[in-house]
């Protein structure tokens, strides 16, 4: 079955994302505009052309499905019911996202391997050296234990959400960076 029809954006799709509840797809263009369709018609929802950027990513929330944060390199948008609600300048190069809404923070990786901890209301609660070369990608575990990330350096990392303690750094025999991590739906294989 076909989740997305693609040719309803006008550039080409930087990055792409499902709801919580997978009724909604969000679509950041590539030096274009953030998109919201409707899953099951494929109905626009919502258009925003004022944030055009250099986007690194979709964070999704889980408990809202109204809600999504959209990342750029330097800054940071909280979009509700299809209006920015909140934005945000970050001090530093972000590389990727992920929401980890029943900790109440949004987790954000970049370009010197730090994992920037973000309060919903982008305030940084803290900040973790966890990777040497650049963050990829950060997937949070189904059942919210585990958050694990990939790097520039071909390493993966596993790591306790609420401490941020490494407890598996076993998966470093990749030939090139690391761009998607996915987790089973029972949260025990990544």
């Amino acid at each position: 079955r076909i989740l997305y029809q693609g040719g309803k954006e006008k550039k080409n799709i930087a990055h792409i994302a499902l709801s919580a509840d997978e009724s909604l797809i969000y679509i950041e263009e590539a030096q274009g505009s953030f998109l919201c369709f409707e899953r099951a018609t494929g109905a626009k929802k919502f258009e925003i052309a004022d944030i055009k950027g250099n986007y690194r990513g979709i964070g999704i929330y889980k408990k809202n499905n109204n809600e999504v944060i959209v990342l750029q390199s330097k800054l940071i948008f909280k979009i509700k019911n299809g209006k920015v609600e909140k934005k945000s300048s970050l001090n530093f190069d972000s590389k990727c996202i992920e929401v980890n809404d029943a900790l109440g923070e949004i987790l954000v990786g970049d370009k010197k391997g730090k994992l920037h901890v973000l309060d919903m209301d982008f305030k940084e609660k803290s900040n973790h050296e966890i990777h040497f070369g650049e963050f990829q990608v950060i997937k949070l575990s189904p059942d919210g234990k585990f958050i694990a990330s990939g790097d520039t350096q071909r390493i993966i990392l596993v790591y306790e959400a609420g401490s941020k303690n490494v407890v598996c750094d076993r998966f470093g025999f990749h030939n090139g960076s690391i761009f998607g991590l996915a987790w089973s739906p029972d949260s025990k294989f990544l």
